[in-house]
């Protein structure tokens, strides 16, 4: 049984029950969502498990692997299968021990991952739960039920379906840095906007924690005026879209064909669909091959681009959207989840042993030179910005490293008013294993932008 909101249109609804497995698939195409509920009795024969198991490959194969997300759930009565090696233990009827296989080959065909690790009935997992993207399950839990045999499994997403935007890369954002393309950049005109910006005044009509959003407000202003937009890559190759048309139109041939019970025409028909879809696959395929074939030759002359065709793969951009307090009560409030990371910080770098010893006292010694005592100029700030490389990435700014770099002097006004007043830094929790809920699972990294690092001194300054 599966339920669905009535907010979450269904594209694809396809059912199975031959009187002894069941499952049903629903696809939700305005969150890019493919949801699954399959149930396998104990005495299943393999031929009823795998033809369960054909209705899900045949939905599945009709997906783009990158644009949906996977989670099929269920009662499978595999007992025998280890989740942590992945492999069949002794004690099944051959009838269950196929069935196993049949399942593990086909999460590995649609590279699934089994989310539930514990027990679900006695010491048996039993009951399931697939998805083609772990870092969407953000807590596992089971709970004895008095409605089952069973244990009550609950899945805790990253992500409310129901209340979910429709999602969009970064790099389609309009007001971003990132939609733009700075190889086409008309550097002379940017320097221009930039030059004639009365960065003094700025200051004066802004606080301290304002001026450095509106200083990047400026410059993307200038940027969005005189930087022609990248065309976002669809992801898929040209011949996929003509040959899915091509496939359309001969479903609607063999459509009519059993109208009209024609059994030559209907086999033919169903034969070039198969070629078709063959096509499809292959064509698919080719292009990964050739975007992963590009990625590997500049893995030494420009490993960013390898880096960033790898974490392509991924298809949402980790957040933390829940967190247990020290209650154990669900937070989901923005405020109440840095409060939970900042208490988790704060103990791991003090002292739980000696809550009450105070931090040591000690005199500073004055910082003496026989060198001029440095001053931060425009001039340190421009040498700076040359030795930033021209590939690092953007900090959480989203300033390029070419953008500082080609209009350098026009920005070493502004970062010379920041830096003359403060150096600041930002951190950001990061995941590192076990429930996504727990605070203690996340370690504090900082993370600086490209104008943080240009007021590191120059090499041959220090």
């Amino acid at each position: 049984m599966l339920y669905s909101l009535t907010s979450l249109p269904v594209s694809v609804s396809e059912t199975f029950d031959d009187s002894v497995c069941q499952g049903i698939v629903n696809i939700y195409p305005s969150v890019k969502l493919c949801v699954a509920v399959v149930y396998r009795p104990p005495d299943a024969s393999c031929s009823s498990f795998s033809k369960l198991i054909e209705m899900l490959s045949s939905a599945l194969d009709n997906l783009t692997p990158s644009d949906h997300d996977v989670f099929i759930t269920g009662d499978f009565n595999l007992p025998q299968i280890n989740w942590e090696t992945l492999q069949i233990q002794s004690g099944g009827t051959l009838d269950s021990n196929l069935s196993a296989q049949c399942l593990l080959n086909f999460m590995s065909t649609y590279l699934l991952n089994q989310v539930v690790t514990v027990s679900t009935r006695g010491s048996n997992t039993l009951d399931l739960v697939l998805c083609n993207n772990e870092r969407l399950v953000s807590d596992v839990t089971s709970e004895p039920t008095e409605m089952s045999d069973h244990d009550m499994v609950s899945v805790l997403l990253s992500f409310n379906p129901g209340l979910m935007e429709e999602a969009h890369a970064s790099y389609l954002d309009e007001m971003s840095f990132r939609s733009l393309d700075f190889n086409r950049a008309d550097f002379e005109r940017i320097n221009d906007v930039l030059q004639n910006v009365d960065w003094c005044e700025l200051r004066e009509t802004s606080t301290f924690e304002e001026f450095p959003k509106e200083f990047t407000k400026k410059v993307l202003a200038a940027c969005l005026e005189n930087v022609p937009r990248k065309r976002p890559p669809t992801g898929k190759p040209r011949l996929y879209n003509s040959l899915r048309r091509k496939k359309a139109r001969l479903k609607i041939r063999l459509s009519a064909a059993e109208s009209a019970n024609d059994p030559d025409r209907i086999k033919k028909l169903e034969d070039e669909i198969g070629a078709v879809m063959y096509e499809i696959k292959e064509a698919i395929v080719h292009h990964l091959d050739r975007g992963e074939k590009r990625a590997v030759d500049k893995i030494k002359v420009n490993p960013k681009y390898f880096y960033s065709y790898a974490k392509s793969f991924s298809k949402v951009k980790h957040s933390i959207t829940a967190l247990l307090d020290s209650d154990k009560k669900l937070v989901t409030e923005r405020k109440g989840l840095a409060n939970i990371l900042q208490q988790q910080f704060c103990s791991v770098f003090s002292d739980t042993h000696n809550p009450d010893k105070s931090p040591p006292t000690f005199t500073v010694p004055p910082l003496s030179s026989d060198d001029t005592e440095l001053v931060l100029t425009q001039d340190l700030i421009i040498k700076a910005i040359s030795e930033i490389k021209l590939d690092s990435a953007p900090g959480p700014d989203g300033i390029p490293a070419i953008l500082l770099k080609r209009c350098a002097s026009s920005l070493s006004v502004p970062i010379h008013l920041v830096w003359s007043e403060s150096m600041s830094t930002g951190i950001v929790p990061l995941f590192k294993k076990g429930s996504r809920c727990n605070a203690a699972n996340y370690r504090p990294v900082t993370l600086t932008s490209q104008i943080t690092r240009s007021q590191s001194l120059p090499k041959s300054c220090s």
